[in-house]
């Protein structure tokens, strides 16, 4: 005679102490995306939305959107290539990695728990990191009729200005602009947010 099966239930479990929200796979999609930089030049690379471009004899009095370059991450593809091939596929220009100075909580790979901290576990807090190739933010957004959340990795890259540029996607266009004026330029706050940090520390380790 079989063993009775006993069902375990999501309110069975002790509760985490921190809030907690957890989305199934089903329920997000990760998108990356890579603020372009213009070294020789200290330009920022922009996409603008041709909103109000003729189309079929009729023109919209939509104004144009300028964006920063991002899209959705392919199933087995790395955050970082994610990034690299959205830039392009957005803005025709091929981008390499630029490593910056950032604080970030990852950990080192190098603690040794055993011989330096006494078996002590590495402490959760932010560390300064010299000239590394991280995501600097990251930005949670709601779906649409609540069908979950999106969460937008942020890196930053410089064009690669020995490669010749490529056409971009259709419906777009994409400009170069110094710091300030790309900041001023970018139409949504939340982008505005990510451009300003992006500059901050690029200037920071680069000294632009």
């Amino acid at each position: 005679m079989a063993a009775p099966r006993t069902t375990t239930t999501a309110t069975d479990g002790k509760p985490s102490k921190c809030p907690t929200t957890q989305h199934p796979s089903s329920r997000f999609v990760e998108s990356c995306g890579r603020i372009l930089f213009h070294l020789s030049t200290s330009q920022i690379c922009l996409i603008r939305r041709l909103t109000s471009q003729s189309n079929s004899n009729k023109t919209t009095d939509q104004e144009d959107e300028y964006l920063l370059p991002k899209g959705r991450r392919n199933i087995h593809e790395s955050r970082h290539s994610c990034a690299i091939r959205e830039a392009y596929e957005e803005t025709g220009y091929t981008a390499k990695l630029l490593p910056i100075d950032l604080l970030s909580r990852a950990t080192d790979p190098g603690f040794d728990r055993k011989e330096e901290n006494g078996g002590e576990e590495e402490k959760d807090e932010a560390r300064l990191w010299r000239r590394v190739e991280e995501t600097f933010m990251l930005t949670t957004r709601q779906l649409p009729d609540a069908e979950g959340v999106k969460l937008i990795w942020q890196f930053v890259g410089r064009i690669d200005e020995s490669v010749e540029k490529g056409r971009g996607e259709e419906g777009f266009c994409a400009e170069v602009f110094g710091f300030e004026e790309a900041v001023g330029k970018v139409t949504f706050q939340e982008d505005r947010e990510v451009l300003l940090e992006a500059v901050r520390l690029v200037r920071g380790t680069y000294g632009l």
